[in-house]
């Protein structure tokens, strides 16, 4: 195929200054494969029909999993909450409900993103139970 296009000339100054002697079809045809290619999706292509209940079972499998760290996540966040003053619920509330110090053996398990959003919801949970029940009732 043979098409004609626009290059800018200060665009096409720094090509020849970084590659001199390169002709334009050879550069244009170099940035369209890199183009292309960076291009492509960076994940698994479908799996096959055949793979369709293993994959199915999979899934369910991560998924339990991920519910099971989550929960583990928001008792953490419970027996957390029962411990801390108001002021230190406030603080966490400032800082995105962010928990340093986590205990060193239970680390791997803590960094997970699902035990540490359940330990979040359950801090902000209790946080926000206290103020909604500090609020008088509306008539």
């Amino acid at each position: 195929m043979k098409l004609s296009a626009y290059v800018p000339e200060e665009l096409w100054e720094r090509v020849q200054a970084r590659f001199p002697g390169s002709r334009p079809s050879q550069v244009a045809q170099i940035a369209l494969r890199r183009l292309v290619e960076r291009s492509r999706p960076r994940f698994a292509p479908a799996p096959a029909r055949e793979d369709e209940p293993e994959l199915l079972r999979r899934r369910a499998r991560v998924a339990e999993r991920r519910q099971r760290a989550y929960d583990e996540g928001y008792e953490t966040g419970l027996a957390l909450s029962a411990g801390l003053d108001w002021s230190d619920l406030e603080r966490l509330a400032a800082a995105g409900w962010t928990v340093d110090g986590a205990d060193a053996a239970d680390a791997a398990q803590h960094e997970s993103l699902a035990h540490r959003a359940g330990r979040r919801d359950a801090l902000r949970d209790v946080w926000l139970a206290v103020l909604q029940a500090a609020q008088p009732p509306v008539p």
